[in-house]
């Protein structure tokens, strides 16, 4: 199933259409789509081999239809304008109420397949709109059909593989049961005249075909044409495979335990492999070491590029367990990479084999750390303990969790902490210069003279990154900027208080479920220091301007959202088969719904969430 751009629930309903174009029997009794009112059109899929078919519609809470009050059209689905390849010829009474659409194939082109309507538009220019059926071209209905996998012909796998027909791209896509090392399978199918590949013909459940990138099949159709389909088999999900197998074949039980493992990674064509290196893993996370899936930190005896990402020691794998869409965290990086922020943890996605059993997908995240990669900061020496060195550089973190080592209350009651240097290595002059500093800040923020630019808080702090960390918590719906919880700063040697960067963004986000009190306006305003903030008119102004410099970019993020989607589709499949939301709470409020359902609301949410912000800066 493919997400439509529109996302609207009849058109994600309506994507439960037949794959095939044969001509369907007339039915005795006609369904009622509540969406469209009154006009139901019979038959779903209707084949137009340069000639004509009868579809079948319905008029229902209708006193009285007279046809010639109407001006009956034809249109594309989503359109206003009517097919160049279909006409509607004419609309003929039925018995017991039915009527007959009958529809001319105009021998424009024989490989369309696209969906209508009928549009019934009467003389005040109300429109009553059918529920669209699929209409298929000589080409687009013959060729290649029932594409599978026989696990008979095919030994390495663990059961057969039926591939979907998306007839919209005339293609095939489907994926393996368990990973492959070999994806060289012999493929059975249908087809109505010869076919190649390459070149070489083929034959159905003998000829073996190499899938570890998709495939053309080619079809020398009876009229004389030929048709084209492309193939498309993912190995496993089709997303890189993590496995992780401990010394002892024990599973991960402490947070704060290292335990010895081996790990290796299959990029899926999209990334270098990682061969068997050894590993340290241990649990992660606060309450999400609670639930069943569990999150993981990654250690590695050197630095080690994961997934394409920059060299690094220390990894994590985030569970998002209670998130059905999967990629909250995801989009929320993705949102805050658009801004100013300095750095926002890379991620990539991957499927998770611990000591032999799929764990599910997990997202592959940068850890929070000093680095040139990373938090591009000075890495304090215990040696930096006056003048300018020991100025920099720090990592703070305000946590309502209270569960740091290094950590305080702050005079205006923030919980706040040292995260970096971290306790093995911070001095205590370090300790005691990073914890006054920024209570000095705080005091600023609140003094009488905050606005001045010499003095006051635009002398402390970097305040455009504050200005953007800020949005990138209004647009997700995130209320842990007020809590706080996990939210981040940092600040280099000799340089000022940086906002940054963004964490955690799966509990609560992209929903109003967690804040209702976010619909239709802005809700964090007066988070930890942004209450004072924003009493400056300079700060306002400021928010607005990074709003209009960077509403494009968030509106381009509804793509990436799409994009998301169609790739994670598979692994969505297996990663729910074993884990359930549900158990963690209605937290986001959408576990009970289908993965597609989910990713449509979220989706749905994120643009109206993008528009709302949007009329809401136009007024400041």
């Amino acid at each position: 199933m493919k997400l439509l751009k529109s996302f609207s629930l009849a058109a994600l309903a309506l994507l439960l259409a037949l794959t095939s174009c044969e001509q369907p029997d007339e039915p005795t009794q006609q369904k009622k789509f509540h969406t469209v009112e009154v006009i139901d059109a019979d038959t779903p899929e209707i084949l137009l081999p340069e000639g004509t078919a009868d579809v079948v519609f319905k008029v229902y809470d209708a006193e009285v239809f007279t046809l010639s009050n109407y001006e009956v059209l034809l249109r594309k689905k989503g359109s206003t304008k009517s097919p160049k390849e279909v006409v509607l010829e004419r609309i003929q009474p039925r018995e017991n109420g039915f009527f007959s659409a009958i529809l001319r194939d105009e021998a424009y082109a024989d490989d369309y397949n696209f969906e209508l309507t009928l549009d019934f538009k009467s003389a005040d220019g109300t429109v009553v709109r059918s529920n669209p059926f699929r209409v298929c071209g000589y080409k687009a209905a013959l060729g290649l059909k029932n594409f599978r996998i026989e696990k008979s012909l095919n030994p390495t796998l663990t059961k057969s593989v039926t591939l979907e027909f998306d007839p919209e791209k005339s293609s095939f896509y489907g994926a393996t049961d368990n990973l492959l090392t070999n994806l060289t399978l012999i493929p059975s199918f249908e087809a109505e005249g010869k076919v190649t590949v390459g070149g070489k013909e083929q034959t159905s459940g003998v000829t073996p075909v190499d899938f570890s990138a998709p495939v053309t099949y080619t079809v020398e159709l009876p009229n004389g044409n030929t048709a084209t389909f492309k193939v498309e088999l993912k190995n496993f999900s089709g997303l890189p495979v993590m496995t992780i197998n401990t010394n002892d074949g024990k599973d991960i039980v402490s947070k704060d335990d290292w335990k010895d493992a081996s790990i290796s990674i299959y990029g899926a064509g999209r990334f270098e492999d990682i061969a068997t290196t050894d590993v340290e893993i241990k649990g992660r996370g606060n309450s999400t070491w609670g639930y069943d899936k569990k999150p993981y930190a990654l250690k590695f005896p050197s630095k080690t590029s994961v997934l394409g990402m920059p060299k690094h020691k220390r990894w994590v794998l985030l569970a998002n367990t209670m998130d059905r869409t999967m990629m909250r965290n995801r989009v929320a990086y993705h949102i805050a990479e658009q801004t100013s922020l300095a750095w926002t943890p890379r991620t990539e996605f991957v499927e998770v084999f611990l000591n032999g059993r799929y764990i599910g997908n997990y997202l592959v995240a940068e850890q929070i750390r000093i680095d040139k990669n990373r938090i591009n900061i000075t890495e304090m020496e215990s040696s930096d303990e006056s003048g300018e060195a020991i100025t920099g550089g720090y990592v703070y973190e305000m946590d309502f969790h209270f569960d740091n080592v290094n950590q305080w209350w702050t005079p205006r009651g923030f919980p706040s902490s040292i995260k970096f240097p971290d306790e093995d290595d911070i001095t205590k002059k370090q300790l005691e210069w990073g914890k006054n500093y920024f209570n000095e800040v705080e005091s600023i923020i609140y003094g009488n003279n905050f606005k001045d630019p010499a003095t006051g808080y635009p002398s402390k702090l970097d305040v455009q990154s504050f200005v953007d960390y800020w949005l990138v918590y209004e647009i997700c719906i995130n209320h842990e900027l007020a809590n706080p919880g996990s939210v981040y700063m940092h600040k280099d040697r000799g340089g000022k208080l940086t906002a940054g960067p963004i964490w955690d963004f799966d509990w609560g986000t992209f929903s109003y479920s967690a804040s209702p009190q976010a619909k239709g306006k802005l809700f964090m305003q007066g988070a930890i220091w942004y209450g004072r903030l924003f009493q400056d008119p300079a700060f306002k102004a400021l928010a607005k301007e990074r709003w209009e410099a960077l509403y494009p970019k968030f509106v381009a993020v509804e793509s990436f959202i799409l994009a998301e989607y169609d790739y994670l589709g598979e692994s969505a499949k297996k990663n729910f088969a074993v884990w359930n939301p549900a158990t963690t709470g209605n937290i986001n409020g959408d576990v009970n719904l289908s993965f597609d359902d989910a990713v449509e609301k979220m989706y749905d949410l994120y643009v109206d969430r993008v528009n709302t912000l949007n009329s809401i800066f136009a007024t400041w």
